[in-house]
Formats: C-alpha cells, structure tokens, sequence
C-alpha cells in the first residue's frame, strides 16, 4: 500500500508539472522554465521505479534512525518507572498445599542474608491470592490478584507515596502504568462471605508500585481489607526491600543463586508434580535488582541504538550514492544540451536555476515524500501512545530526540547534495 502510495505521489507531481506547463503560459515561457518542466517530467516517467526505490529507502532509513534516538527516552523512562525498589523477588504459580509458616520462614531468611550484607531499611512480603469467580461480579476479566491493604500501604510507603485508606465496604485497584478509569467499574463487584464491595474514582490507582505485584494474566490488582483474604489460594507473591548499601551487579548474581532456591520447591513445576504439563499455568521464580535492571536497560538502550543508526546510515548514504552516480553518470548526455543552451544566448543564471532544479529533482522529491511520512508515522504513533510518553518521557523531549535525528540526516543530505550540484555544474561549463 506504502510503495503504491508513493508512485501516486509521484504521478500527482507529473500530473501537476503538466497542468502549469499547460496552462501557465506566463510561467512555462519565463526562463527556462519550459526545459524544467520538460526535464522533470521525462526523469519521473523514465525513472520512476529508481526514485520509487530510493524514496522507500529513505522512509525506512529515517524511520529507523528516529527510533533508535525517541525509544532512548522512552526507555530510560520506563527504567524509572519499573525500577522502585532495590531488591524483589517475584514468585508466580504456588502449589495450593504450600505451608504458610515455609513461607514467612523464608522470607525471614531472605532479609536477614540481605541485611548482613547491605543493610535493609525496609522490607515487605506482599501476599498476592486469586479470587474465584464466585468472588467478583462483572469484572471484565477474571484472573488477576487480590492483596491486603497492609502490604499495599507498605509498598506504597516504600516507593515514595502516600497511604491509602478504605472506606466500608469499598475495595481499591492498582492498575499498571496506563489504565484509565472507566464508568463501568462503578458495577464491578466483588463478594467476600457476607460483605459486597465496590469501588469508584477515588480508589482507582496508577502510582508506581513496581511489576511483581501484578498477575502474569493481568494489568491490575484489587486491594482488600486483610481479614478478607483468609482462605483464598494464594497463586503468588512478591518481596521488596530496600538497602543502605548499594547492591552491586556481581551482588545480584550472588543474592539470585541463593534465593532461587527458595521458591523452586513451593512453585507448580515438573520437579514439585511430575507429569503436569499444562501450558496455561504459568510458574516462577524472578529475583532483580536496581543494578541489574540497569545493566539489561542500558545495554539494550545501547544496543537498539547502535544498530537503529548502523541500518539507517548504510540505507541513507546508499540511497544518496545511487542518486548521485545516477545523475553524474548522465553528464555527457546533458553537456551538449547546456552548450547549446549558451550558443542560443541563455543567461548563467537561467543555467544555473536549471541544473539546480535538474540536480534537486533527484534528490529533493524522495527526501520529501520520505520525510513527510515518517512525519505522518510519528504524529499517528504518539496519539496512540500519549498515555505511554507522558509516562515515561514528554512530548518535548519525545519530539526533539526526532529532530535530532532528522537533523543528522539534513547534514548528510546537504554534503551529498553540494558536492553533486559542483561536480554537475563544473562539468556543464
């Protein structure tokens, strides 16, 4: 649909370049114009898959270099954004039979090895358990988990935000990053025992409390007060902990090959029940840390990058390369033509206008049409994802690492487009 675009593009240019020809007689006879339009017109139509071919090329080329600068922001936002605690540890799939007291042991454990090493100034055990479908009542989906307004409000205090409180008979939801609230929650319900909950606009949360908290299946969480919770399959659970002493990435290493183990026993697994081999249970075992976090995002930045401007500058600078030696390889062709040009009296500016256009034509049209659409591309990509860049960036910011990237690509255009106008236009005197 791209590639037929653009050969539309190039027809409606044809179609226009015709109609002034035409009927601007004023404009078809001032200078040298007639041979302009003429020139044009036959380099379209004899060679327009060559510019269809480039100006493809060059989309993509400015496509992916724009990436590779905008997704840096994005990337190192969404670092912030993920990255609230100095440990956790994130379990997903516990065998219903799992003893309790296992599990606070194991906790206990985890911390106090942290603490002889890098001194923990706080710590949480969030306890993350399903609701049955007997539990919720209209909910648009119905796998995702319930925690306690204690270990909420313990998160919350740990990564920097206020408290909450619950009304009666009132349950919060914690959303993942972009949620927006709809009216339609006002008639989710969910049914524990003999009490009915509801929530509104007020109990609806998008502060960032981390990742681990959050369902495999889902984006969001209900919070509950914690005597409601007593008998419900707890599927999984999180750990946070924040240190005095930083925890280096060699730390990391270490600390992960001794908490693994923890929780490979107590998750759904070949090991714990032989046999099971059912794809829709999800189970494991994640340990991370600040550092660590930070090395796979800074190496992934790095690396997106490299790569996103490696592509485009080998795409852009062959696409100027072809249309350069295409337009210097018809020299001989077009030298006589501008002798005989002078012999008749032209004007050295008139001249010099027509090589201008003959040489822009080339290189200005595919630059154009490449150039508005990643304009196009862009504006379509940031109203779908506002949410998203406002979140982990700023349009400002967004917007400008785009210019910086077009900004490289005007410099490589100009150093080839002015060397090809010299060399064109010394070799026509």
């Amino acid at each position: 649909m791209f590639i037929l675009g653009i050969y539309n593009i190039f027809k409606f240019i044809c179609d226009f370049v015709e109609y002034i020809k035409t009927n601007k007689v004023k404009i078809r006879y001032k200078g040298l114009n007639l041979i302009i339009f003429n020139s044009i017109l036959s380099s379209i139509n004899k060679y327009s898959i060559l510019m269809g071919s480039v100006t493809l090329t060059l989309t993509l080329s400015l496509m992916a270099l724009s990436a590779g600068f905008s997704m840096e922001s994005w990337a190192k936002g969404y670092l912030k954004y993920r990255d609230v605690y100095d440990f956790d540890v994130s379990v997903e799939g516990i065998r219903p039979s799992v003893d309790m007291d296992y599990i606070n042991n194991t906790y206990k454990n985890i911390i106090d090895n942290i603490n002889k090493k890098y001194s923990v100034t706080d710590s949480v055990q969030v306890e993350e358990y399903l609701l049955n479908e007997s539990n919720i009542e209209n909910f648009e989906e119905d796998n995702f988990y319930a925690i306690g307004l204690s270990d909420y409000n313990s998160m919350r205090k740990m990564a920097g935000h206020s408290e909450i409180n619950l009304d009666n008979n009132k349950f919060a939801v914690q959303v993942y990053m972009d949620g927006e609230y709809k009216d339609d929650y006002n008639d989710d319900k969910i049914i524990m025992k003999d009490n009915v909950y509801t929530s509104d606009k007020n109990n609806f949360y998008t502060d960032s409390v981390g990742e681990g908290v959050y369902s495999y299946y889902s984006d969001k969480v209900i919070i509950l007060p914690d005597n409601e919770l007593e008998g419900l399959y707890l599927s999984g659970l999180s750990i946070y902990a924040n240190t005095k002493d930083v925890i280096s990435y060699k730390g990391y290493e270490k600390l992960n090959e001794e908490v693994s183990p923890y929780y490979q026993d107590i998750i759904i697994s070949e090991k714990t029940q032989p046999g099971i081999m059912d794809e829709n249970i999800v189970s494991y075992v994640l340990v991370s840390t600040k550092s660590e976090k930070l090395n796979n995002s800074v190496s992934g930045i790095l690396l997106f990058k490299l790569i996103s401007i490696y592509i485009s500058i080998v795409l852009f600078i062959s696409s100027l390369t072809i249309i350069s030696l295409h337009i210097l390889s018809n020299i001989n062709n077009q030298k006589n033509r501008y002798i005989m040009l002078r012999k008749l009296g032209s004007d050295e500016n008139d001249l010099n206008k027509c090589i201008m256009y003959e040489v822009g034509m080339y290189f200005n049209i595919p630059l154009a049409i490449s150039l508005i659409s990643t304009v196009i591309f862009w504006a379509q990509f940031i109203s779908y994802n506002s949410t998203q860049i406002t979140t982990f960036s700023s349009y400002g910011e967004f917007i400008l690492n785009i210019l910086n990237a077009f900004s490289i690509i005007v410099v490589l255009y100009l150093c080839y487009f002015i060397s090809t106008y010299k060399l064109f236009k010394d070799n026509m005197r």
